[in-house]
């Protein structure tokens, strides 16, 4: 501690360093007293002077000095520094330290929210990793059940067509013993009918001509029931087939030649064979009885029978056939151009009994598909309304001269005579 004069005012200086730096604040204080107020320090006191001017009439007459000792108040002036900068460092230390503790805290929560968030996206991608297992076990399970469906909905289909063809056959086996029975019954008297009627025009024609047009009508009669009779008995037939080798599209072409004859002349005629000169093993008769029925019905739907025409018949009707070698063995197609059949009766077409003609017993179709299938093979009929129709009939190409033939379900039937 050392002590100075400076103009009569006494200023003690402290040394250490926190002492001048709290004392600083006062001494300043004192010099601005000093200059501004006359405050002086004598010794260890400071006197303060204070000079109070004196007016008389408005006039100044004089002052009047006051000294007063301002030693106890700078003291305590001082020590309210000294506790002021006190307060204020542990203030500032204590704001310090929360702020310290506040960033603790923080880094602290942020830690444990990175911990969670961290746990919380293993969490998820472990659930994210079993979802897309589970969607793909699902979509497996679901691709199964699907082919099962799939499956369940193609054996019911095939169940469905089984019992249809098991009922059909069962039908169709009724229905041959029937139409056996009822051929040979009606056969007989239709001979004796024919026979009749040769005798009456013979003795009685020449000289009664009006019985000519009754005998007429007789006779197209009696011949339009023998052709029924026959188509019933072409559909119970089951006698086994009669192979033999030969060229099948020469054959073919003699027997189209000799049905166009029987058809009407407005019918034109195209083949497109496609064998070339194949031999093949099958039975002549059957199959003829099935193309012929397939050049009859492409002829009736275009132009119609005898007297019995449609309502639009078809302008330039034409009948093609066509041989052609594939994998299902040797095919014949016959189409024509005529008004094609609706989706309506192409459901039902192979039906026995069922026929959109005035005249027929709607067995004509079913004893075809028969011949076909005694032959190992079968038919299929496909039409666009408008656009005419194609008949095909198909068969193996190693047919053998010795196979047996499926005759189940199916009678035995001897024409009558």
């Amino acid at each position: 501690m050392a002590e100075s004069q400076k103009k009569g005012v006494t200023i003690t200086k402290f040394r250490t360093v926190d002492d001048e730096t709290i004392v600083g604040l006062t001494l300043k204080a004192l010099a601005v007293l000093e200059k501004s107020y006359g405050i002086r320090s004598h010794g260890n006191h400071t006197i303060a002077e204070i000079a109070v001017p004196v007016y008389a009439n408005k006039k100044f007459v004089g002052s009047i000095l006051m000294f007063t000792d301002m030693t106890g108040i700078m003291v305590w002036m001082g020590e309210q520094a000294k506790i002021i900068a006190l307060f204020l460092t542990g203030l500032i230390l204590l704001v310090f330290a929360a702020i310290a503790a506040m960033i603790w805290a923080y880094s602290a929560t942020r830690n444990k929210h990175s911990r969670q968030l961290r746990q919380a996206k293993a969490e998820s991608d472990a659930a994210e990793c079993e979802a897309r297992e589970m969607s793909e076990q699902l979509q497996i399970m679901n691709d199964d059940i699907a082919k099962l469906n799939v499956d369940l909905n193609a054996n019911m289909k095939t169940l469905r067509e089984t019992q249809n063809e098991v009922i059909r056959k069962g039908k169709m086996a009724q229905l041959g013993q029937l139409t056996a029975t009822v051929a040979h019954d009606i056969r007989n008297p239709l001979g004796s009918i024919r026979t009749s009627t040769f005798l009456l025009r013979r003795k009685f024609s020449p000289d009664n001509p009006k019985m000519a047009k009754p005998l007429d009508r007789i006779e197209k009669g009696v011949t339009r029931c023998d052709g029924i009779i026959t188509e019933l008995l072409d559909f119970a037939r089951t006698s086994d087939l009669n192979l033999k080798e030969q060229d099948f599209d020469d054959w073919l072409v003699r027997l189209v030649r000799e049905t166009a004859e029987q058809l009407p002349g407005e019918v034109s005629f195209e083949c497109a064979l496609g064998l070339a000169g194949r031999n093949v093993n099958f039975d002549a008769d059957s199959i003829a009885r099935a193309v012929i029925n397939f050049l009859t019905n492409a002829s009736e739907a275009m132009v119609g029978k005898g007297s019995d025409k449609p309502v639009n018949p078809t302008p330039n009707p034409l009948i093609s056939i066509t041989t052609r070698a594939t994998s299902r063995g040797i095919e014949i197609s016959v189409t024509d151009n005529g008004p094609g059949i609706n989706k309506e009766n192409m459901a039902k077409i192979l039906d026995p009994l069922f026929t959109t003609k005035s005249f027929g017993v709607g067995l004509g179709l079913p004893a075809v598909e028969k011949i076909f299938e005694k032959h190992r093979g079968g038919m299929e009929v496909t039409s666009t309304e408008g656009n005419g129709a194609t008949f095909t009939g198909w068969f193996p190409m190693d047919m053998k001269a010795d196979n047996p033939t499926d005759n189940e379900g199916e009678v035995e039937l001897k024409e009558a005579v």
